[in-house]
C-alpha cells in the first residue's frame, strides 16, 4: 500500500469511531506508521493544513461581504476574481501563521 493511502487511512482512523485506530495500527508496522505520520504532517495525504484553515476562513470572509473593492483584498494585478480572492486568503493565512509564530 503505498505511503499516502496510508496517510488518508490512518486520518480516517483517527476520525473514526472507537477501536478503528487500534484496528488501523494491528495491521501496519512501525515503519508504516512513521511513514503516514509523516505524510499527515507534510500535509501531502489530502488532509487539510493549519494553513488551508485559515485561507478557508478568510476566504468566506472576503466572499460573505460582497466588496471586492475592500483595500484588505489587495490589487487584482489582472487576476479573475476567483484566483484573486483565492491567493488573497492564502496571504492572509500566511501573515497568520506568521504572526502566530512571532507569538511563540
Amino acid at each position: 500500500m503505498s505511503t499516502q493511502s496510508d496517510a488518508v487511512e490512518l486520518l480516517e482512523a483517527l476520525n473514526g469511531g472507537k477501536g478503528m485506530l487500534d484496528g488501523w495500527l494491528e495491521v501496519h508496522d512501525e515503519s508504516e506508521v512513521r511513514a503516514a505520520i509523516f505524510e499527515l504532517a507534510k500535509g501531502s495525504a489530502g488532509a487539510e493544513t493549519l494553513r488551508d484553515k485559515f485561507a478557508a476562513k478568510a476566504m468566506q470572509g472576503f466572499i460573505a461581504s460582497g466588496d471586492y473593492q475592500h483595500p484588505m483584498l489587495g490589487s487584482s494585478n489582472g487576476r479573475n476574481l476567483d484566483q484573486w480572492i483565492a491567493q488573497s486568503a492564502y496571504d492572509y493565512a500566511d501573515a497568520m501563521l506568521s504572526a502566530r509564530e512571532a507569538q511563540s
